[in-house]
């Protein structure tokens, strides 16, 4: 969705929540219209400081919502805020009523793993991507452009 939307010039915003500036290889899509912010600090069930996770995941959401408030943004991504969600980061009433407040024509996409049940309903669309089969069970390491 976000290379439709850069292909067809609209103004889009991605914010990374998990991962950060150095590990972030999606930023070489590039568009004039296209912002990225990567304020996590890296894979947050590796990390042993939670405060500063849940406070970057804060400045994440920040962000989101001064998109939110700019009619002028087309497409926000919001990468890995379920895993943010899932592991209470951020409260998902505060999530859901930032969502509410976007503009009308404004399009949102959330990803990551364990989509609240309150998301899900609140939503106009979802899609799950699940794995049935994967070379990784086969013994193959993560693959470059695969899985990252």
């Amino acid at each position: 969705m976000l290379a439709r939307m850069v292909a067809h010039k609209r103004r889009c915003v991605v914010v990374q929540f998990i991962k950060e500036g150095a590990d972030a290889v999606e930023r070489a899509l590039r568009g004039p219209a296209l912002e990225w912010h990567a304020v996590g600090g890296g894979f947050t069930w590796d990390t042993q400081d939670k405060s500063g996770d849940i406070a970057r995941c804060r400045r994440g959401w920040e962000i989101a919502l001064r998109c939110f408030a700019d009619p002028q943004i087309d497409f926000v991504l919001l990468d890995e805020l379920n895993v943010v969600l899932s592991m209470d980061y951020l409260p998902k009433d505060e999530i859901i009523a930032g969502l509410r407040s976007r503009s009308p024509m404004q399009h949102v996409v959330l990803t990551g793993r364990g989509a609240p049940p309150e998301l899900i309903e609140f939503a106009d669309l979802v899609t799950e991507m699940r794995e049935i089969k994967h070379p990784f069970n086969a013994g193959v390491k993560a693959q470059l452009g695969i899985e990252f």
